[in-house]
């Protein structure tokens, strides 16, 4: 914009210094005073008309600019994020002994202006195996995962049935769970607590799913070729390293 306004004033310059070299190289000698008069106020006009010409350029393109402020401010403005709401708590008139069983994860519904759902898996990994719930008829259960070797990261709890029902205890001393209960609504079996806006939906089933550490990998997109690779390219330079630090010292020795 700057550099088209410096155009148009440098041009003004020019067209006023050939109307001026056209005059001083009339050869007739005779004018009148009245003629030359008159040539000044036509020089006076045209420079003003010339003058407003660049004031109503510049005008216009200040609102040009003013309009790409006002686009560029509208592109700019941070999108509405829609809120999840949280489903009506309305549970099934269910039994005690409905909930006894092997439930597998389904979905997981966080809810609020940040909420979000997440279905099918988790970072590759199938919900069915992500979570999964034993319930047993001796009012204990266990919460847990289907993957290899996550026995450890299991966590125990005990229930007792109330109002359509079952409220947790867990047994873990560093779970900071507050208040979590299970409770059935349309079929599903879904989990959550006092504390947040959380939900995890369970569907039950007769046997559980269970994932090798192969099967892992393979979720994941990485081949286990190239693991055992990897692994064993470090042990190659880990004993690399210790004989070269062995060998001054023998050396020493002689």
């Amino acid at each position: 914009m700057k550099k088209l306004i410096s155009l148009l004033a440098v041009s003004v310059i020019i067209a006023s210094c050939f109307a001026g070299c056209g005059d001083t190289g009339t050869s007739e000698t005779e004018l009148s005073s009245s003629s030359s008069s008159q040539t000044d106020e036509e020089t006076a006009e045209e420079e003003t008309t010339e003058e407003e010409t660049t004031e109503e350029v510049t005008e216009e393109e200040t609102t040009a600019e003013v309009t790409e402020e006002e686009l560029s401010d509208e592109e700019e403005e941070i999108p509405e994020i829609e809120t999840v709401p949280m489903p009506e708590y309305n549970p099934d008139d269910a039994a005690e002994d409905d909930f006894v069983g092997n439930w597998e994860c389904t979905k997981m519904l966080s809810a609020g202006q940040f909420g979000h759902i997440i279905e099918g898996d988790l970072y590759g990994i199938p919900l069915n195996v992500v979570a999964q719930i034993i319930i047993n008829d001796d009012n204990t259960g266990v919460l847990s995962s289907g993957l290899e070797g996550s026995e450890d990261a299991a966590t125990k709890f005990t229930w007792e049935f109330a109002d359509k029902r079952l409220n947790l205890t867990i047994d873990d001393e560093d779970e900071e769970i507050e208040n979590m209960f299970l409770y059935m609504q349309d079929g599903d079996l879904i989990m959550s607590s006092d504390a947040d806006e959380e939900l995890v939906y369970f569907q039950k089933v007769d046997q559980l799913t269970y994932f090798t550490e192969e099967d892992l990998y393979k979720a994941m997109g990485i081949d286990p070729a190239d693991i055992v690779a990897d692994v064993e390219g470090e042990d190659t330079e880990d004993t690399e390293d210790t004989v070269e630090s062995e060998e001054p010292e023998t050396a020493a020795e002689e």
